[in-house]
């Protein structure tokens, strides 16, 4: 289930850089948070490991559109102050262009609210999908 989400979240990166007109060997920035600390940590552990085997396979297999993927990871301590904060300062200091986490819904409101505003991309994970629209229907 986590491996199907996360290859579905870089399924949806790599159509939103395929709007992109020129491809280089300039890597793509990321950010992947998550509780890697407190009572949560075993959870977090376990999304960063499944983010860093899919930036591995990717990368191996040519990047996307043929841009390396490197990717930040940090501790949210799963506080949405905490995720906001360490995510503005990647995007202003790394140029990060993707924002992600994989637990705690109060923590992916709070980095959307973040990307919104920074314009770089917050692809739907875990339980916003339903909020933006991704479940209905089906």
């Amino acid at each position: 289930m986590e491996s199907r989400r996360i290859r579905i979240v870089f399924g949806l990166l790599a159509l939103i850089l395929s709007a992109s007109t020129a491809q280089s060997a300039e890597p793509i920035n990321m950010l992947h948070v998550d509780p890697t600390s407190g009572v949560m940590k075993d959870v977090g552990d376990r999304y960063q490991l499944g983010v860093k085997l899919a930036v591995e396979e990717i990368n191996a297999g040519g990047g996307l559109l043929g841009r390396p993927v490197k990717m930040f990871y940090d501790d949210t301590q799963l506080k949405p102050d905490v995720a906001a904060r360490k995510a503005t300062r990647y995007i202003a200091e790394e140029s990060v262009q993707f924002v992600m986490a994989g637990t705690g819904t109060h923590v992916a409101k709070a980095l959307g609210q973040v990307a919104d505003k920074n314009k770089v991309r917050h692809p739907p994970q875990s339980g916003w999908l339903d909020e933006w629209g991704c479940l209905k229907g089906s």
